[in-house]
């Protein structure tokens, strides 16, 4: 049974100390305990996930994670058991030679290295600020704002269900990014 990688915290309070598995979304209690539910489901909106600060020490990373041309996490590489480990102390279930890597390049980083300059795909990619305006002002303007807020959700929906299987960590950003611009249009 994995080691309990979350507080699951409900009013406040520590409700249980759950596994959270990032790629499958399945909640696993300490005691073993299979919830039904999936992270993503609804079952979930009042409960926030805690991270559980642990004894271990947090291993320096010494890969940058690529996917796509870009850089998406910085990992940490087990050369003996293959194992991964994000840089917040996240340990992947998948080893190095497991095909849910096939696609993502593994770049020695090194102390010498400076921080590779990385795109911004998520808060200004270069292809929709090729006119005057950017493509997302001209989407709410050309909206009303019923269409516009299904338009945000829409793509909140997509990047949530596809950063699994596709841009990983760079989904995710996306999604938070159309929920952070859909916010702000509740504010106003």
């Amino acid at each position: 049974m994995e080691k309990p990688n979350f507080d699951l915290v409900y009013d406040g309070k520590v409700a249980a100390k759950v596994y959270l598995n990032h790629v499958t979304g399945k909640i696993i209690g300490e005691l073993g305990y299979d919830y039904p539910h999936h992270r993503s489901d609804k079952f979930w909106d009042k409960y926030t996930f805690e991270p559980i600060e642990g004894e271990e020490t947090m291993v320096k990373p010494n890969f940058n994670l690529i996917y796509n041309g870009q850089v998406v996490e910085k990992v940490y590489l087990d050369h003996t058991t293959g194992n991964v480990t994000g840089e917040d102390g996240y340990k992947y279930a998948y080893t190095r030679s497991d095909s849910f890597w096939s696609g993502h390049i593994f770049e020695p980083i090194s102390d010498s290295d400076q921080e590779p300059e990385v795109k911004d795909n998520v808060n200004n990619p270069s292809h929709y600020g090729q006119g005057s305006i950017e493509a997302i002002d001209y989407i709410e303007d050309m909206l009303t704002e019923e269409e516009y807020v299904g338009y945000l959700r829409g793509n909140i929906a997509k990047y949530l269900h596809r950063w699994r299987y596709k841009n990983g960590v760079e989904d995710l950003k996306k999604a938070q990014w159309y929920l952070n611009r859909l916010i702000e249009t509740q504010k106003e």
